[in-house]
């Protein structure tokens, strides 16, 4: 039954959820370069690693560095570290923030390093060479994430207070360098803990996962603890909760990528779900587990990529359920919007599923990274998928002028500036669940039964289209 509409928006658009398609970035590279393992964006660049590019040896690695110039990104360089060398995987991490990139090598043995480039007039430099401390193998930098002048690289195989215990490196920009400030060690530490697999930075605080005591740690910036987040203590014991993580101002995301998931007589093993945490009093708010369930799904294995309003959480494993989940804020709840699967397009063997492993969101982007996207001779080599963020969420009074959409108590109302020809009403999986032809800028209209739920009310008006998203509650 129809309850009350209120509308939250109404803004012009010139597509719909789930019928744009993406832009797809990819370049003439060897087998198994891997490009899109790692992607990262802030502002107008956008770095993609390539850990599998051998220009410099097998695995040598590379950075492809894209800036947006108008509506388009375009290819600037592409990085290299300067002692380059085979099986170096330069580029299995990235991460972009301020007009700095930063690079991790983590599989250089006890020379294991990370290394900081920044925008120089028109040219990417060399900016500084961040080198593992500890003398033995500990993954230094397999996570990082970079934010203005602070960076937290993981070290999760450190292990100084047993095997793969784990350790994390908090530096800061200051005086023209990155200096270690902090060096943090996951309380109550032993073998096999893997503290700092994932991490996560905002503008407070330091998140680290430790997916082998299946909790994820908060700290602030002067190293203190902050909060420890805990699991559904009723899930399954190995659920590797802390493989990813994900912190904005408002809330912190962690995946558990192996949790098991019963759904009424059937079990799901390796299912995934992913647990949100408010960042007011810490707590658990939402238990997200995705509707397409299945076998080794792995949802919430690797990447998690949040901004204030939307949210990715990609799988990981080949299966026909492969891809990126999208979901937004609505009232303090994350709603599923849609997902994204790879897009074959002209690619010779479409039977092939892809192993999306990373995603990141830049204002009205979502970027999806697929390391073993095929190429045209049945190659893979790797692709960048961006798609745009269709329902912007700031908007303007002036906006909010122009039209109205709200549901009466019997009828659905919209009132535009401008002649209206049709109607159409979608549910956030991108159904149409009701349309009508028109004729007006002042309309009343019958809508069906529709369940409690967000709806996107659209409307031709001109040469463009009107969007306004209206709550059945």
């Amino acid at each position: 039954m129809i309850k009350k509409l209120h509308i939250i928006y109404c803004l012009l658009l010139v597509s719909i959820t789930n019928f744009a398609q993406p832009t797809i970035i990819s370049k003439d590279l060897n087998e198994g370069a891997r490009m899109g393992r790692s992607v990262s964006s802030d502002g107008n660049v956008l770095a993609i690693g390539a850990p599998g590019e051998n220009t410099n040896g097998t695995n040598s690695g590379a950075v492809f560095v894209y800036e947006k110039i108008g509506e388009e990104w375009v290819y600037q360089k592409t990085l290299f570290p300067f002692n380059a060398k085979g099986e170096f995987q330069f580029g299995i991490e990235v991460s972009v923030s301020n007009g700095k990139i930063a690079v991790a090598c983590p599989f250089q043995g006890s020379q294991a390093s990370v290394y900081v480039f920044k925008k120089s007039a028109d040219d990417w430099v060399f900016e500084q060479y961040i080198q593992q401390v500890y003398t033995s193998f500990e993954a230094f930098g397999y996570s990082l994430d970079l934010l203005g002048d602070n960076l937290v690289i993981g070290a999760s195989r450190n292990g100084k207070s047993g095997a793969d215990s784990g350790k994390a490196y908090f530096y800061q920009f200051s005086e023209g360098a990155w200096s270690l400030k902090q060096t943090i060690d996951c309380p109550d530490a032993y073998g096999s803990d893997y503290f700092a697999y994932s991490v996560a930075l905002s503008t407070s605080y330091i998140a680290i996962g430790a997916y082998g005591k299946r909790k994820a740690y908060i700290y602030d910036y002067s190293g203190a603890l902050v909060s420890t987040l805990n699991h559904d203590l009723e899930s399954w014991a190995t659920n590797n909760f802390g493989t990813s993580i994900a912190i904005s101002d408002d809330y912190v995301v962690v995946g558990a990528g192996y949790e098991k998931v019963i759904d009424g007589d059937e079990t799901y093993y390796y299912n995934g779900s992913a647990y949100v945490f408010d960042v007011s009093d810490w707590s658990l708010t939402q238990k997200i587990i995705p509707d397409s369930k299945g076998e080794s799904l792995n949802f919430g294995i690797e990447g998690i990529a949040l901004s204030n309003t939307d949210l990715l959480i990609v799988t990981s494993r080949v299966n026909e359920k492969l891809g990126v989940y999208h979901y937004q804020l609505n009232s303090g709840n994350w709603e599923f919007v849609e997902k994204f699967a790879p897009v074959a397009g002209t690619e010779p063997n479409t039977s092939i599923y892809y192993n999306t492993l990373d995603a990141a969101i830049n204002g009205n982007e979502m970027i999806i990274g697929d390391a073993y996207a095929y190429d045209q001779t049945d190659v893979h080599i790797g692709k960048v998928f961006i798609y745009p963020i269709d329902f912007p969420t700031e908007v303007t009074d002036a906006d909010l002028q122009k039209c109205q959409c709200y549901y009466n108590g019997s009828k659905l109302i919209v009132s535009s500036d401008k002649h209206i020809d049709y109607v159409e009403v979608y549910n956030l999986l991108g159904n149409k669940v009701y349309e009508v032809n028109v004729s007006g800028s002042e309309l009343s209209l019958q809508l069906p039964s529709l369940n409690a739920g967000l709806y996107v009310v659209t409307f031709n008006k001109g040469v463009g289209y009107e969007c306004s998203k209206v709550m059945v509650d």
